[in-house]
């Protein structure tokens, strides 16, 4: 047969205030008015005890305790330095990129990638979304609908053709490509797949030729026929 669960009974703070007055003020002893007053005794020499450093009334066993207040302003510090570690934790895990302009989609993404290491409701507060966004996003990412299987469809073939090209088409010419092959998809949702997939098309650098007349491998002819490109008058 087991125990029953001893319930811990808590104190009011007028009940502790009453208790140690008897016991500091009156002179009785923590046993006779934990006895009276229906407290344990653990607890009430450890309330009496720190009345005593708060009013400067200790013996030499208690040098250095902190006092009350002192205690409190040690645990406000102690809770802002855990903050400042997890919001430090955080940016370097790429929160800063995100905390401004970043589509909700996206935040979503790192609130799941960071989920494990940060609570989701603190992850929420951080990028500015609702936790019911969050988990409706969850949702669909795990179900998704026939809009979001087609999304699925038509980035992979972006990414196909982006990769035939060695990231040299962009949008345009993709959603050409696309439109060839008999795909019936809009440019403006090719663009914004690509965006989602981070597929950014490579410039083309344009043909400078070198003014180093010299550099026979820079594409500049050598002048044979000794032409004058500087006359001094038309």
């Amino acid at each position: 047969m087991t125990n029953p669960t001893k319930t811990r009974r808590r104190f009011t703070p007028l009940q502790k205030q009453e208790a140690m007055e008897l016991c500091l003020s009156e002179g009785i002893s923590c046993t006779a008015v934990a006895q009276r007053l229906g407290i344990p005794i653990s607890s009430l020499a450890k309330w009496v005890r720190q009345a005593r450093i708060d009013r400067g009334d200790f013996g030499p066993s208690d040098q250095g305790q902190l006092t009350t207040d002192e205690r409190g302003e040690l645990t406000r510090l102690r809770q802002e330095n855990r903050e400042l570690r997890r919001e430090k934790d955080f940016f370097q895990a790429g929160g800063s990129t995100l905390c401004k302009g970043a589509a909700a989609a996206e935040r979503f993404r790192l609130i799941e990638a960071l989920c494990e290491r940060f609570s989701i409701a603190w992850l929420c507060g951080q990028l500015g979304v609702a936790r019911s966004g969050f988990y409706a996003w969850r949702q669909r990412q795990q179900n998704p609908g026939p809009r979001a299987q087609e999304n699925a469809a038509i980035t992979t073939e972006v990414a196909t053709v982006f990769e035939q090209h060695r990231g040299f088409y962009g949008a345009p010419r993709i959603h050409q490509e696309l439109r060839a092959t008999g795909r019936l998809v809009g440019p403006h949702r090719v663009a914004r797949l690509m965006r989602r997939a981070a597929l950014k098309d490579k410039p083309r650098r344009s043909f400078m030729p070198c003014r180093n007349s010299g550099n026979k491998a820079a594409g500049v002819a050598e002048n044979l026929l000794q032409q004058e490109f500087t006359p001094p008058e038309p």
